[in-house]
């Protein structure tokens, strides 16, 4: 179940250590949430085919982004 949920919250460990320790989740910015994104198509891009790794990482965006403002199943 965890690993799934990372597909669509990659902070999800972040987030499970600061309520064990007591501590309030924090949301990543925009800007954290940009950088990521860049450095997951970098990396893929270095594995596969840029081409295919736009692909992959179209399809990991959409559930990054699934409910938020301007993502896929947004109001």
């Amino acid at each position: 179940m965890i690993g799934r949920a990372t597909l669509s919250n990659p902070w999800i460990f972040q987030q499970i250590a600061a309520l064990r320790a007591g501590r309030p989740v924090r949301l990543p910015t925009e800007h954290e949430a940009h950088a990521l994104v860049i450095r997951l198509v970098e990396r893929l891009a270095a594995e596969v085919h840029p081409l295919a790794a736009l692909g992959r990482a179209r399809g990991l965006v959409c559930r990054m982004t699934k409910g938020a403002c301007g993502g896929p199943g947004a109001a």
